[in-house]
């Protein structure tokens, strides 16, 4: 979408964005395009806080979940199931089973914060944790933000260094790439974790049209370990060649084979989404769910299908 031109294409704003429960400010940090578009990222969890898309002159929607405060965002790690709103994720992103994996021979023992297995790199994770913003590196079109781990965090068995960047483009793209580096192999699987609404913050999502470029899913356990099967979706639930409804539940993988991963478009505020990725496979989840709990951006309430 190319409407509404601004008049000025600003450079990166920096605002305190809260205190952690030990005292440590956090910082957001924003960037804007020709055409109105806004990007805020914060310095906890390197996790994207705001998308603005103009819809009008005087109108912009937020389409990314999130909260007002930094203190939010940590206490969100204490819902029943943490949402991860906008950030970055890793060690490695998704469950490992039994948190456990063998390398070169060895079984290297994670830590299990999701029943028996790991999700999303254990409890100390890059999700919350203060990264630091590179700010000589960072630009009116993009920032970045990098992080180290030591040795054992989470019981990861080398120490690793990763870089994130967030760029905004003036063809109202938001490109994200990550880079790491180890000082041994180690397993290691970053992702970016917002969730888009566009019709903006608390809406359903049910009546958003979804399309998935793939003919086909990983299969998965009850418990949403993978079987290690990749499975046709024709016939099933999990079909979105064509275009359909948003789900009301849905937490899968899908293989790809090409770039184009997805497109999501609201009928309601005719932003369109387009997914492409370098990777062989997109997840889809719908589901913020903040329990009732705590309350998201303009005391928005994210539910099941937010």
């Amino acid at each position: 979408m190319k409407n509404y031109i601004s008049q000025f294409n600003s450079e990166i704003i920096t605002s305190s964005f809260g205190l952690l429960a030990d005292g440590r400010e956090v910082f957001k940090h924003k960037i804007s395009n020709a055409y109105g578009y806004e990007l805020s990222v914060s310095s906890y969890g390197a996790a994207i806080t705001n998308l603005l898309i103009p819809v009008s002159d005087s109108e912009k929607i937020d389409v990314v979940l999130g909260f007002d405060s930094a203190t939010d965002y940590e206490n969100s790690f204490s819902l029943p199931n943490a949402p991860y709103l906008g950030a970055a994720v890793g060690l490695y992103a998704g469950r490992i089973d039994q948190a456990s994996f063998e390398l070169d021979g060895k079984i290297i023992q994670l830590d299990q914060n999701h029943g028996p297995h790991q999700l999303h790199g254990g409890f100390k994770n890059l999700s919350n944790q203060i990264w630091n913003f590179d700010s000589e590196k960072s630009n009116k079109q993009q920032l970045i933000f990098n992080i180290g781990t030591k040795l054992n965090s989470a019981n990861y068995n080398a120490e690793v260094s990763v870089t994130v960047s967030y760029v905004l483009t003036d063809d109202n793209a938001v490109k994200v790439r990550f880079t790491a580096t180890t000082d041994q192999p180690t397993a290691i699987n970053l992702t970016q974790h917002s969730y888009f609404n566009l019709d903006g913050d608390g809406r359903s999502v049910l009546t958003q049209k979804l399309k998935v470029f793939s003919e086909s899913y990983l299969e998965t356990k009850p418990d949403g370990i993978p079987t290690g099967k990749i499975v046709p979706t024709i016939n099933t639930a999990l079909n979105f060649t064509e275009v359909q409804n948003c789900p009301r539940s849905i937490d899968n993988t899908f293989t790809l084979a090409q770039p184009l991963a997805a497109v999501l478009y609201s009928p309601s505020t005719k932003i369109k989404l387009t997914v492409f990725t370098n990777q062989p496979a997109v997840h889809i989840y719908v589901g913020g769910n903040c329990f009732n709990t705590l309350a998201g951006k303009n005391f928005a309430n994210y539910g099941e299908t937010s």
